[in-house]
């Protein structure tokens, strides 16, 4: 299991887009109103902020070394059409205060950062590209933001979107550069936010040892996401990995190849409440599951600029693991190596947050987690702990070995479903 090293995945790197975002200093265009048509016509032939709405066209690559290329603020119902040119900049694009905008057929180009949206509404990315030079930033980075589609772009860095809802990411193609640092997390991450989606996306983390994606696909602190779909291979940790409590959220049909410590789990601040996770195919990894719990209940804290309540409450309870499949395991057959592992038995505080809380058994709810129709490979049968985990056996569950977990965890017959 990987440690905190460059993994503890909120918002930390929230930030830096706004900072580079401030200091920008380019100039405004507005244009005369067409009179003929709803929209005038407007061409861009050089780095602007777009102010008033309109339909824009790319005309040629425009470029700035030091500042944001193009910025679209406080205005509505804009459309950009860069016609296969390419825009470069410090970040190179950047969408403020502003609803209903359209962007197709770009080429972004950043320098440092990438594309970021503030406190916007209905954006929508359409046969994009998006390439990055300095990997340790975020290409794609989002706060704020409701409504957002992202749908058949090329997208060669993370993306990163914080407090933001409605987002819909689909069919894109996901591609990490090759790198000799570590990323920082994720190629897709949804931080504390409701209501979005990541569907039939191809990720490719290109990893190497350590080096190149972390993770697919991550969702922290997030309530009734769906996350289907999509193939995600050559990450250098899991294919989807949780953190703090998600809620009411779907992760179904995901296909994961690759990805050494587990195809989906969490631990750090993990909690899990009433989600599905089914028809998951796990292929080449040491564990199919891998849900644990590392530190304590989180005090009441700030995250770019936002006040989030404190944890009152370990869950895991009233989910559901129905038809997942485990191909490939890297390890079998050793003793105490299981083909997953539910280890919710809380060790307290590790003070990695100032004020955290001790975890016992009065803020503890483990209940009613139901497993169906699962396939968990050839291995030792999954590990579930502690005893009062609330796992139910839905039947039909296919495991290894059970006998070699008996004396040394599960007193006989204590096994909590019935392995075929």
């Amino acid at each position: 299991m990987q440690y905190m090293t460059n993994q503890i995945k909120s918002i930390v790197l929230a930030s830096f887009l706004l900072v580079v975002l401030i200091s920008v200093c380019t100039a405004s265009v507005v244009f005369a109103e067409d009179t003929g048509s709803k929209f005038q016509k407007k061409e861009v032939d050089s780095c602007m902020t777009i102010n008033t709405p309109g339909a824009y066209r790319l005309t040629h690559d425009i470029i700035n070394n030091s500042e944001t290329c193009l910025i679209i603020s406080d205005t509505k119902n804009v459309s950009l059409d860069c016609q296969g040119n390419m825009v470069t900049g410090m970040p190179s694009f950047y969408i403020n205060n502003s609803s209903n905008v359209s962007i197709k057929s770009c080429i972004f180009n950043s320098l440092q950062g990438g594309v970021g949206i503030d406190a916007s509404e209905k954006i929508n990315f359409t046969k994009n590209i998006f390439n990055p030079t300095n990997l340790l930033y975020y290409n794609i980075l989002i706060n704020d933001t409701t409504n957002v589609s992202l749908t058949q772009n090329k997208i060669n860095a993370p993306y990163q979107q914080n407090f933001s809802s409605g987002a819909v990411i689909k069919n894109n193609v996901f591609i990490a550069p090759q790198a000799d640092v570590q990323w920082p997390s994720a190629l897709i991450t949804f931080n504390y936010g409701s209501g979005n989606k990541a569907l039939n996306n191809i990720i490719d983390g290109n990893a190497s040892g350590n080096n190149g994606a972390d993770d697919g696909i991550l969702t922290v602190d997030e309530s009734n996401d769906t996350i289907s779909n999509n193939t995600i291979k050559n990450v250098w940790d899991c294919g989807i990995e949780t953190l703090g409590l998600v809620e009411n959220s779907t992760f179904s049909n995901n296909t994961i190849t690759h990805a050494p410590v587990c195809g989906i789990g969490g631990w750090y601040w993990n909690s899990l409440k009433n989600n599905i996770f089914s028809n998951n195919v796990i292929d080449d990894s040491n564990l199919m599951f891998d849900f644990s719990r590392t530190y304590g209940l989180r005090p009441e804290r700030e995250e770019a600029g936002h006040i989030v309540p404190a944890d009152t409450t370990l869950y895991f309870s009233d989910n559901t693991f129905t038809g997942n499949v485990f191909l490939h395991p890297r390890i079998t057959g050793t003793q105490f190596v299981y083909s997953s592992y539910f280890n919710i038995n809380s060790v307290g505080v590790y003070n990695i947050l100032p004020g955290e809380q001790v975890i016992d058994e009065t803020n503890m709810i483990l209940d009613n987690n139901i497993f169906k129709n699962n396939n968990f490979g050839d291995g030792i049968a999954p590990l579930f702990w502690p005893l009062s985990l609330g796992v139910i056996d839905g039947g039909g569950n296919e495991c290894g070995s059970v006998l070699s977990l008996e004396p040394y965890i599960y007193a006989l017959g204590e096994y909590p479903i019935d392995c075929q």
